[in-house]
């Protein structure tokens, strides 16, 4: 399992190696996120993000310092764990599958209609 960073600084897709690293606020060029690497979207990078195809990871966390939007464009999005989303994320008519808890907005959102 590896550390993804979003680290655009202005908007970009998912699916660009150039908008990821592996350290927080690091340097882009490294693989995509997949669904065995934990992903963050925190002020390292304040782009929006666009998926262009459907996605996958480990985990899905998208800091309170994150001022970018995460759209999924009505792609699909497999998350094996956790998702944590402080309000920046467009879901789109996409499926969604969560393994985990879906944390809105830092609580446990279990009611998800």
């Amino acid at each position: 399992m590896a550390n993804r960073y979003w680290v655009a600084s202005s908007s970009g897709n998912w699916s660009d190696t150039a908008n990821w690293s592996d350290t927080d606020g690091g340097t882009g060029g490294f693989s995509i996120p997949s669904s065995s690497d934990a992903t963050y979207f925190t002020s390292g990078g304040l782009g929006d993000c666009g998926l262009i195809t459907d996605a996958s990871c480990s985990l899905l966390s998208i800091g309170s310092a994150y001022t970018g939007h995460l759209d999924a464009n009505g792609y699909n999005f497999d998350i094996v764990g956790n998702l944590v989303d402080r309000g920046r994320v467009s879901y789109g008519s996409g499926t969604w599958n969560i393994g985990g808890t879906f944390y809105l907005r830092g609580g446990p959102n279990t009611n998800l209609e």
